[in-house]
């Protein structure tokens, strides 16, 4: 399942009469109740699953968010409360007022407050609900109403369970609101509230101009959002090789030390392996092949890691190699890349042509239609082979037997 979800809606001009109080609708619907500890595990119930194929109906990427995939991998009717739950906390907009809704952030069961209410927003700003919720409610530009979502275990790993670590970080991006909502920073508002769910915490987050007509969000505006803000969150995971790096010297210490005998950027990865369940490589065309960087990564990665550990870091793990480039070079670059995968058993991700894609820079590669396609047609597929492997663990498929490898040479 995806790492990040962030999902965008927003509100303007909602009739009275097309809306209800939230917390009443989230309270008194059927099947949303939170169920005993006794009956958590037990399937859902006959209103539950009415409830849901209702939701998956009406509200059209209800099925993009983390609690339904949880509900597909275990329908229990503790996972279909939660989906339920957060479905429709996550369409506020075509079920609330607009200032009930922003009472409902920073008072809901479940946020995290700073002092009277959950809501925060820029530094050193003293917030009063009520005037908050009167401008929203009064306001008569558009209110964009988002919402991002963690896993659990990646919220509690990397320190975004708490109200504090996600203030810090939306501070810290307010000029990727202004990017990519069109707002002149001078009008910019936005408040948030984070909420410590269970199984997906989560922050809502509210966005709109002092300013009615100005502020507009295009596709690409979410999509760019969305990059930046897992590639924050997530940036222990990501690793870009900038530093020299020096080729294998074939030393053969690596099977003495269970490393390489050189203590740089790859022993730091190859730690981190161990943890991954998964790998995309990339790299851009450089004479017709990887970089040196990269190259002299991947041989000394893979060599050290076989001959050190028996290959455990990298062992059935899904991998796919991302090659971009100017012009050419890009088939030689990806098979290269694909040969490092092939000789240590690990599953190759593939999309519906080679996983390049072309461009000087980031800009050009946006205009590269059919390689934006294959990014996309590669990321759901190594999504699906990622679950392939989490429902395999958990009905207990074990992973192929290693046999001893056998060594020979074309002179003996």
């Amino acid at each position: 399942m995806p790492k990040l979800i962030l999902r965008c809606n927003y509100l303007k001009n909602a009739p009275p009469s097309h809306l209800e109080n939230f917390m009443t609708y989230i309270g008194t619907r059927d099947g949303v109740e939170k169920v005993e500890s006794t009956t958590a595990n037990l399937p859902p119930t006959a209103r539950q699953e009415d409830l849901i194929q209702d939701i998956l109906r009406k509200i059209h990427d209800a099925g993009r968010i983390h609690e339904y995939y949880d509900y597909l991998q275990r329908p229990t009717r503790e996972n279909a409360s939660e989906f339920i739950t957060q479905a429709l906390e996550n369409n506020l907009d075509i079920i609330a007022k607009k200032k009930n809704y922003m009472d409902y952030l920073a008072n809901r069961p479940g946020v995290e407050r700073t002092g009277t209410h959950g809501l925060f927003s820029n530094e050193g700003e003293s917030i009063v609900l009520s005037r908050v919720a009167d401008e929203v409610a009064n306001h008569t530009g558009v209110v964009w109403t988002n919402v991002i979502s963690l896993q659990r275990e990646d919220a509690e790993r990397l320190g975004y369970d708490s109200a504090a670590q996600w203030q810090a970080l939306l501070q810290s991006r307010v000029e990727l609101l202004c990017e990519n909502y069109k707002i002149d920073s001078r009008n910019l508002k936005w408040y948030a509230a984070f909420h410590n769910e269970s199984h997906h915490p989560h922050v809502h987050l509210v966005v709109y101009s002092t300013k009615p007509s100005e502020g507009y969000l295009t596709k690409k505006g979410i999509e760019t959002m969305r990059s930046a803000y897992a590639h924050d969150i997530f940036r222990q995971e990501f690793m870009s090789i900038y530093e020299p790096i020096g080729g294998c010297i074939a030393c053969l210490k690596c099977g003495e030390k269970g490393c390489c005998v050189f203590d740089d950027t790859v022993n730091r990865f190859r730690e981190k392996a161990y943890e991954a369940d998964g790998f995309v490589f990339g790299s851009p065309v450089h004479y017709a092949g990887a970089t040196g960087n990269m190259t002299a990564f991947m041989d000394r990665l893979f060599y050290s890691e076989l001959r050190g550990n028996g290959n455990k870091a990298f062992y059935m793990k899904p991998a796919a190699a991302v090659v971009s480039a100017r012009r050419a070079g890009t088939t030689v670059t990806f098979d290269q890349l694909n040969k490092y995968f092939t000789i240590q058993e690990m599953p190759v991700v593939s999309s519906r042509y080679w996983n390049m894609i072309h461009g000087a820079n980031a800009e050009q590669a946006r205009q590269d239609a059919e390689g934006l396609y294959t990014m996309r047609v590669l990321g759901r597929n190594m999504a699906y082979m990622l679950r392939c492997k989490e429902v395999a663990r958990k009905v207990g498929v074990e992973l192929p037997e290693q046999e001893t490898p056998v060594f020979t040479n074309f002179i003996r």
